[in-house]
């Protein structure tokens, strides 16, 4: 976040959504409160999404559909945090109000 805000055109960065584990919002967001240790704070909006926010029932459904059934009995088996982050790069744009955006991965 911190080379986001140094080196980005303001301009160009309407909002930073950051998607975690369910569970994990309350520390993210705390960290986003104390600015997350920055000397400046951000210059754009950040949000804090967790996964289920970001993928319906109806969409992990379809992640279940199109998974290997060997890999099914596996809970997901190999590859599927992957996968998973994937669907999230692809979901978030329902949530984005600009028209073109960009995924990170940490």
């Amino acid at each position: 976040i911190g080379s986001l805000n140094r080196f980005a055109d303001p301009s160009c960065v309407l909002e930073l959504i950051v998607v975690v584990p369910p569970g994990d919002e309350e520390a993210l967001q705390l960290s986003l409160a104390q600015g997350f240790g920055l000397s400046l704070r951000p210059t754009f909006a950040v949000r804090v999404m967790n996964d289920s926010q970001v993928l319906s029932r109806s969409d992990r459904g379809d992640y279940d559909s199109l998974m290997p059934s060997a890999e099914l009995s596996e809970n997901g088996g190999r590859g599927t945090g992957y996968r998973i982050s994937m669907l999230l790069k692809l979901g978030i744009a329902r949530h984005v109000s600009t028209r073109f955006y960009l995924t990170l991965d940490s």
